[in-house]
């Protein structure tokens, strides 16, 4: 398996208190669009789907329709500034006919796409052009490594 480019070194490493994602997202958010697809990393419970229902707060969309996609593979939530598709790869089979599916159906999402557990496939990770890394500091505070 190949080591991931964006595994090489962080761009950022960020404390953020669970109040403060605003703050984050100011930063982060328009390189996150540009990017387009985003790896969501981290262990379950790092805090991955609570930070796509922050997106989408900061893109103006319905929070409350934001819920993990495990077992549908992925959500699409509207907001006045664009599209968010979640994608979670938790449950993804692991067949050349899916691999390649999900590749024609992440090319056909248009927005920002951010998708859990992408580090299950290392070509998901190379197509991200930005990955966040969660990590669970204490139930108030993520730790977020950021690559391009």
């Amino acid at each position: 398996m190949k080591i991931p480019v964006v595994w090489e070194k962080p761009v950022a490493m960020v404390d953020v208190q669970s109040s403060e994602w605003g703050f984050f997202l100011q930063e982060w958010l328009p390189k996150m669009r540009a990017a387009q697809y985003v790896a969501l990393i981290g262990d379950m419970g790092a805090g991955k789907t609570t930070f796509t229902r922050e997106v989408v707060a900061a893109l103006g969309g319905d929070v409350a329709q934001v819920s993990s996609p495990t077992f549908s593979l992925t959500h699409r939530y509207d907001t006045p500034q664009g599209s968010v598709h979640h994608w979670d790869l938790y449950r993804m089979p692991d067949t050349p006919q899916d691999h390649a599916q999900l590749f024609l159906d992440l090319e056909a999402s248009s927005g920002l796409v951010l998708i859990e557990w992408a580090d299950r496939f290392a070509d998901v990770v190379d197509y991200a052009g930005m990955a966040l890394r969660f990590y669970f500091i204490d139930l108030a505070v993520r730790r977020v490594y950021v690559y391009f």
